[in-house]
């Protein structure tokens, strides 16, 4: 990503953050209204789900300059979901859906170019999941 587009991500995750807690929720609530098949993948109660996915967002717009410094973590992190059941598939359907959750809660601010860098930012992480995933025996994909 380009320094320009960090600072547009950063901006618009700077005003989404004090409604992070909301942002999160109709995250998850949107995927499994769509897909209630991917409730059971996740503990009952979601209320630390939830905190980590947050904490999850604030890393990877913190450290969009230096995406290196995460990768391991992220490798680990595919790992882990792929003994989960997660499939390759998932992770455009959990991408597309956190971009419409962020759009809508970023209103009129919300456009093509900020989708884009935002499509971007998201990328880095998959990528690095997806790849944690393949080294793993138990993946699905």
């Amino acid at each position: 990503m380009d320094e320009q587009a960090i600072v547009r991500v950063e901006r618009c995750f700077a005003t989404l953050v004090p409604r992070g807690a909301e942002l999160v929720d109709r995250f998850f609530t949107t995927i499994f209204v769509r897909d209630p098949g991917l409730r059971q993948l996740f503990p009952a109660v979601m209320r630390a789900q939830n905190k980590k996915f947050l904490a999850t967002l604030v890393l990877v717009v913190k450290n969009l300059r230096h995406p290196e410094a995460l990768r391991e973590a992220f490798l680990a992190m595919g790992r882990r979901h792929a003994v989960y059941g997660a499939t390759e598939e998932r992770y455009e359907y959990f991408r597309n859906t956190l971009l419409e959750v962020i759009g809508d809660m970023a209103g009129g601010a919300w456009n093509e170019q900020l989708d884009h860098d935002w499509r971007g930012a998201i990328e880095c992480v998959a990528s690095a999941m997806i790849a944690g995933q393949r080294q793993t025996p138990l993946s699905v994909a």
